[in-house]
């Protein structure tokens, strides 16, 4: 998996850094989720962060968000992906998706990540 870059979602990500939550992650995603912090690139949306700090604050995850912060900081393999216009243009006319879905949709179809 040299080179991969994957993008992952809310519960994904909550998941993976909550040791006890890990268990919801099926054992494909898990080690795909593994082999790429050691080779690849793991996206993580901006409007992602924006969900964590939300449940964090309203208690719904055990973990805090500036444990997150700090987790995505310790591992380069992690990188933020900022909200552009070009994702927000192209994602505004689909309805059916949560912003936080449709923006990790759009950023993947803009990266050739699909």
């Amino acid at each position: 998996m040299a080179g991969t870059g994957i993008i992952l979602d809310t519960h994904s990500l909550v998941w993976y850094f909550d040791r006890d939550s890990r268990k919801k992650l099926s054992q494909m995603a898990l080690k795909t989720i593994r082999e790429v912090e050691q080779t690849g690139t793991i996206y993580v949306s901006l409007i992602t962060l924006f969900e964590i700090l939300d449940l964090a604050e309203k208690g719904r995850i055990s973990l805090e968000y500036k444990e997150v912060l700090l987790l995505l900081k310790q591992n380069t393999a992690y990188q933020i992906i900022p909200v552009t216009n070009e994702i927000l243009d192209l994602a505004f006319p689909y309805e059916g998706l949560t912003p936080a879905k449709k923006f990790i949709a759009f950023y993947a179809f803009l990266s050739h990540n699909v």
